[in-house]
């Protein structure tokens, strides 16, 4: 991953946690699941964490952690759901492209969006 795409990381805790994530692979490739532990990561960080898997080419998004920030933004607790079950249209199109994004490229997207 270029120093270009880390120093466009504008937010602390958010560079915190991508340098957790990379971390988990030095060698370059994707954490997987087993990687990636939320007890190691940084603390600062746990509140913004969703943590997913990801299946069928990423057509089945499953939020299998949604930290306490995002609850509160979003208005409640999707943890445990799919991803069609609480959005749709083109938001839904851009959510799960970002994840097909990092399946298909390996590598960390960032993204920013107002919801």
């Amino acid at each position: 991953m270029s120093a270009a795409f880390r120093d466009a990381i504008g937010d602390d805790i958010l560079l915190a946690l991508y340098d957790y994530w990379r971390s988990r692979k030095p060698d370059g490739t994707l954490p997987g699941r087993a990687d990636i532990d939320p007890v190691d990561m940084p603390r600062a960080a746990l509140p913004y964490i969703v943590l997913a898997d990801v299946g069928d080419g990423g057509n089945r998004i499953h939020y299998r952690l949604v930290g306490t920030a995002i609850v509160n933004e979003w208005g409640g607790d999707f943890t445990g759901q799919y991803i069609e079950e609480m959005m749709d249209g083109t938001y839904l199109d851009f959510v799960r492209g970002l994840f097909i994004d990092v399946m298909t490229h390996r590598c960390a997207v960032l993204s920013e969006s107002t919801f």
